[in-house]
């Protein structure tokens, strides 16, 4: 497996590092079995699940804290100390599947398609606090709707042309590897197929980016009292701002791991 640093170089020189055997064939597959799973369920309840074309699941691990490990690892804990630093937090988990379901007729709108970037600007201008990793647990390919991207577009600062025609790779990786990249890499989906392709995409940030939802309310309070420090973390609950004036003032609350 790469070592932190080699993972580092190779995401700041080419925007992306992929590291193979992450995952063992069997923690992917009970993945993918608990994914499906959890996607009928919310089907059934009517939860946005994305549609026919992409299936999403956002917040992957409320059914069953168990799969909160998919968001933290000694080799995550170390790539993201150095990429952001040691109070980075957890901004977006998804699982998703660029899978055609032919018996589906849900047209929810999904994020991904056309070209793009996950970075935000200021004065149009691309600022760097984020990375994403993708959890591969089914091998991304041309015949599987993997990820498109254009090569080193990380170094760009502009946004791309959603329609834009321009020349480009995929995430071509087999099931159990970890890719490791830069937000500001143009990017889109692929092209969905009859293939399953599921994947994990993970979004860190510093501490005082606020992520997409309030993960530390997403838990009964008998369940988030046994979260490792390092779930606390990257849930957001050592830095959530006070109530008010009466609270103390410190937003951030360090955790010794």
């Amino acid at each position: 497996m790469k070592s932190p640093g080699t993972i580092i170089k190779e995401v700041r020189k080419n925007g992306m590092s992929i590291v193979r055997n992450y995952l063992t064939p069997k923690e992917c597959l009970e993945c993918i079995k608990y994914f499906e799973k959890i996607y009928l369920k919310r089907k059934k309840n009517k939860e946005y699940i994305g549609n026919a074309g992409y299936q999403i699941l956002e917040n992957y691990f409320i059914e069953d804290p168990k799969f909160l490990s998919l968001i933290h690892s000694k080799l995550l804990e170390q790539v993201m100390n150095q990429l952001i630093d040691s109070d980075y937090v957890l901004i977006s988990p998804s699982a998703r599947n660029s899978r055609i379901q032919n018996n589906s007729k849900i047209q929810a709108k999904t994020s991904g398609v056309g070209w793009h970037t996950d970075t935000r600007y200021i004065s149009k201008k691309a600022i760097k606090l984020c990375y994403m990793t993708t959890t591969i647990l089914e091998d991304f390919d041309k015949e599987s709707g993997a990820t498109e991207y254009v090569p080193d577009s990380h170094l760009k600062s502009i946004r791309p042309k959603r329609n834009g025609k321009y020349r480009s790779k995929r995430f071509i990786a087999s099931a159990g590897s970890i890719i490791f990249w830069d937000p500001c890499l143009w990017h889109r989906v692929g092209e969905a197929t009859s293939k399953s392709r599921w994947g994990i995409f993970n979004t860190y940030g510093p501490w005082f980016v606020k992520p997409y939802h309030q993960f530390h309310r997403m838990f009964k309070k008998e369940v988030s009292s046994k979260f490792s420090p390092e779930i606390r973390q990257l849930l957001h609950f050592d830095s959530t701002p006070p109530k008010d004036h009466n609270e103390k003032m410190a937003t951030l609350r360090r955790v010794n791991f």
